[in-house]
């Protein structure tokens, strides 16, 4: 499942359905398709020409006007059921298309086509004899155009149509992945069964616990690709401060692993350069998912209040004045002063970097390292290793 949970759009009753049909009522459309209806209109800029009717040669459930053409538009909801759209529920798109004075079958889906419906659609796509278009926009298609970050009509319209998914995505910034479902697990003799997948496998015995199995798999998933979402802030880190982080020099740029990455420990803290923020404090707080300790004594040595523990004083007073000093210091690194001091982006990056954590942080210690900065002050470009977990959703899922 999504973000958005399109289970919250009320589908109506096939024999609600069905009368307003019949009865052309423009006015009555059921929610799904009064949802289409605007998405078309202020997502996507087209123009509604025509709704809701059924006829023998009429098969229609919006008619657009979208990037100068007429398009169809058929509108299936069968997200509380969780089930595919098949074949047999378009019943005869070409003819649909031809008889409403348009060029294009648009699908417009709560949940996702199924393999025979694509074929079919296929079929009188290649079919030459009668020029024909299609394009399907399932539910990650409509979810991903209306929680496009630049997109700020998107954000308040999935408000309005998904309000218990949009609170739960700020309420809930670590979300759990629930990939597979009991039924993704297939049987392939008496005693065995398989998860196709990341994470699943095959597994024996005539009474295996289905639930137990799908939530390791969902768990194992999860981990996987908050790691991957990790790797993503902390490259976005990296980015915002290259000249204090260095990777092994012969590894792969295109395809670095957190192993061929460090913090660049030599390099001094500074005040100077145009930044827009508290440059030691961030960049020591970047390091501490590396080694708090070591983040600490560097930020401590540059605000030179380390001296309690290098050169220890005489003085009993000298002493408690010199650790208070260094307490509060050491204060500037907590979570709570990074993100006060931080502005929208470096906040964002604290943040995904503090709920995808990893357990450990690997380090690469060798000598043949080179700065994310360039010789000639360039910022190098590079990339984290895609995560398997990631790579298996944007394939499976998102069809990429």
């Amino acid at each position: 499942m999504g973000i958005l949970d399109f289970r919250e759009i009320p589908s109506a009753s096939p024999k609600l359905r069905k009368a307003r049909k019949k009865a052309l009522v423009k006015d009555e459309l059921d929610a799904f398709e009064k949802f289409a209806e605007e998405y078309f209109e202020k997502i996507l800029g087209g123009v509604v020409l025509a709704g809701t009717a059924r006829g023998p040669d009429n098969d229609l459930d919006l008619k657009v006007q979208l990037n100068g053409e007429n398009v169809l538009v058929s509108c299936k909801h069968y997200a509380d059921g969780d089930n595919a759209v098949g074949a047999d529920q378009e019943y005869d798109p070409l003819s649909a298309v031809y008889s409403n004075g348009c060029t294009k079958f648009i699908g417009f889906y709560s949940t996702v086509p199924s393999g025979p419906l694509i074929t079919k659609l296929e079929g009188l796509k290649n079919n030459k004899s009668m020029p024909f278009d299609y394009e399907i926009l399932k539910n990650s298609d409509i979810e991903s155009r209306l929680l496009d970050k630049d997109n700020v009509v998107g954000w308040l319209f999935a408000a309005r149509y998904f309000p218990v998914s949009y609170a739960n995505l700020f309420r809930r910034f670590v979300v759990p992945i629930e990939h597979y479902k009991e039924k993704d697990l297939k049987k392939t003799n008496s005693a065995s069964w398989e998860l196709d997948g990341p994470f699943g496998g095959i597994f024996s015995g005539g009474n295996i616990d289905k639930a137990q199995v799908v939530q390791r798999a969902n768990d194992a998933l999860t981990n996987n690709v908050h790691a991957s979402f990790f790797s993503e802030a902390l490259k976005d880190a990296i980015d915002c401060f290259p000249e204090y982080f260095k990777y092994r020099a012969d590894a792969d740029l295109q395809a670095l692993e957190n192993s061929d990455v460090s913090p660049d420990w030599d390099r001094p803290l500074t005040y100077e350069g145009n930044r827009d923020c508290n440059l030691p404090i961030m960049v020591c707080g970047l390091w501490s998912f590396w080694c708090p300790r070591r983040a600490l004594e560097k930020y401590l040595d540059f605000m030179q209040a380390s001296e309690l523990l290098n050169d220890p004083p005489d003085s009993k007073a000298l002493i408690i004045a010199r650790a208070q000093t260094s307490l509060n210091y050491s204060s500037y690194l907590s979570a709570g002063n990074i993100a006060r001091r931080s502005s929208g982006k470096y906040r964002d990056i604290f943040c995904r970097l503090t709920a995808f954590c990893q357990l450990s942080l690997n380090e690469y210690k060798g000598e043949n390292s080179a700065s994310f900065r360039g010789e000639a002050g360039e910022r190098v470009i590079w990339n984290f290793k895609a995560g398997e977990g990631l790579s298996f959703l944007f394939d499976r899922i998102l069809g990429n």
